[in-house]
């Protein structure tokens, strides 16, 4: 698909977030950015730009920690990605660590050397001497004047540890078999204002597994709020591969830096190796081969389930329960409600959701809902990231307070699955849990699950909150009221 722009036509990605006209972008910055390097951007990376470096106008913190692109190749992804770190490194209010990395550390510095430097010392940048290279085996990087570092790193399970990262790219993801890297790097991010990891690549391998999680999560994502910015440009499986429409709708470099000429040579290359997957994979964007995944992904609970219990005149009714989470960066922090359905059930219904904003205010909210409305319990699975707020939720709301435990959580899966199947759960099209089941991953322990924080590939924190709310909800006896007190709805 295809629409004009004024800065030309431009393809748009088969799967993608938009563009909120509502709120500022640094995309134009970038795009500014791109000019200076001497690689104006195409119609396609402008709009990732645009979408990925939305901000907050109030707080003004970017919408967006995590922009997962896969591209086919040869459509200047990598142009893009050093526009957006020239970007970050020089106008982004202070000194930025931006780590690169790519399939092994000998990649990244060859692509460091041979593409990140080159194209910087053929730059304005280069002429009014904003850097200076350091090229120290071990240690290469760009040293800008203002104090930021544009560094390489291997991906191993230290890279990015040890010092403040306020930007990672995780290139070639394809290479990346788990998400080690990723790891390593989030630690190091957390405590920055606005931090962002760029996820970059072509279709994989079978060997793909980090990579293919991300576009399960995205592709579940379409259209869904998520503090993930995803774009994908790729063929339809039953496309035909030799059909010029099909190159058309998919490679958005098309008319602009690859012509249809070269795409037929390699066509044809193709088809006298009989290599057509090769073809397919590098530039129509198609997985060839799909990895085998240690949990299933996106199919845990189906989404058509979650969907099934959408019930648009359901409410809260009486006592409840609230249910709070927090992200293993400690970035995010979800309130959930749980209690008796007017339609009959339980009625689960996300209170807030704030992405980036940490969980200094989580229990000053809770302590208000509950004061609000007629609340039995608060609860949390104290053995993820949300245990640091033990202390103080029981501070703060004394004998309401109401945790479970592993076992209990392992329980509270299956509850809740349970109830989503059978259609006992009611919501109102809660789009933050429905994000969160679609990236959700499990982890077994013999005939039971849990949810899973380390293999799921999108925020989970509404989704966890939920799942302890259920089961706290089940649990945690009715309070009995005061003569005369009256039980509002929420």
């Amino acid at each position: 698909m295809t629409r004009t722009t004024s800065s030309g036509p431009i393809c748009l990605p088969r799967f993608g977030t938009h563009r909120n006209p509502d709120r500022p972008t640094l995309g134009g910055r970038v795009a500014d950015a791109a000019k200076a390097l001497g690689t104006p951007l195409l119609p396609w990376q402008r709009h990732v730009a645009e979408v990925a470096l939305e901000y907050d106008p109030d707080g003004g913190l970017l919408v967006y920690r995590e922009v997962d692109l896969t591209v086919p190749r040869q459509c200047g992804k990598s142009t893009l990605l050093l526009a957006v770190m020239v970007h970050r490194a020089l106008r982004f209010g202070g000194p930025q660590m931006i780590v690169y990395s790519a399939q092994s550390r000998k990649a990244a510095l060859k692509k460091f050397r041979d593409e990140h430097v080159v194209t910087l010392n053929a730059s304005t940048f280069h002429k009014r001497g904003l850097y200076v290279e350091r090229k120290s085996n071990g240690s290469e990087a760009v040293l800008w004047v203002n104090g930021s570092i544009h560094a390489i790193d291997a991906p191993t399970e230290i890279a990015g540890h040890g010092t403040p990262l306020h930007f990672g790219a995780i290139d070639e993801a394809w290479a990346q078999t788990d998400d080690r890297v990723e790891q390593a790097m989030g630690p190091a991010m957390v405590a920055q204002v606005a931090p962002q990891l760029w996820v970059t690549s072509t279709a994989g391998n079978a060997r793909s597994a980090y990579l293919y999680r991300k576009v399960i999560a995205g592709r579940a994502n379409d259209g869904l709020d998520s503090p993930t910015a995803f774009f994908e440009w790729s063929a339809d499986d039953d496309a035909d591969p030799t059909d010029p429409a099909t190159w058309r709708a998919c490679i958005p470099a098309l008319g602009h830096t690859i012509t249809e000429r070269t795409i037929r040579a390699e066509l044809d290359k193709a088809q006298r190796a009989n290599k057509l997957d090769i073809f397919r994979r590098a530039f129509l964007n198609q997985w060839t081969e799909i990895p085998v995944l240690d949990e299933e992904v996106a199919k845990v609970i189906p989404i058509e389930w979650w969907d099934r219990c959408i019930d648009e005149r359901s409410k809260v009714d009486g006592q409840r329960v609230f249910a709070v989470d927090v992200t293993p960066d400690r970035a995010t922090t979800a309130i959930v409600v749980v209690g008796s359905s007017t339609r009959g059930g339980v009625h689960v219904e996300t209170v807030e959701h704030r992405p980036g904003q940490g969980s200094e205010w989580a229990v000053g909210r809770l302590v208000e809902l509950c004061e609000k409305w007629p609340a039995k319990a608060v609860t949390a699975h104290l053995g993820g990231p949300v245990g640091s707020l033990e202390a103080s939720l029981r501070a703060a709301v004394g004998d309401k307070f109401h945790p479970i435990s592993d076992r209990e959580l392992y329980q509270a899966c299956g509850m809740l699955h349970d109830g989503i199947r059978d259609g006992t759960l009611s919501h109102l099209g809660d789009p933050s849990i429905k994000a969160a089941l679609g990236g959700a991953a499990k982890s077994d322990s013999g005939d039971s699950w849990r949810w899973s924080r380390r293999t799921s590939t999108a925020d989970i924190s509404t989704l966890m909150a939920a799942t302890a709310g259920w089961y706290a909800f089940a649990v945690v006896p009715d309070i009995k009221p005061r003569e005369g007190a009256v039980l509002y709805s929420f």
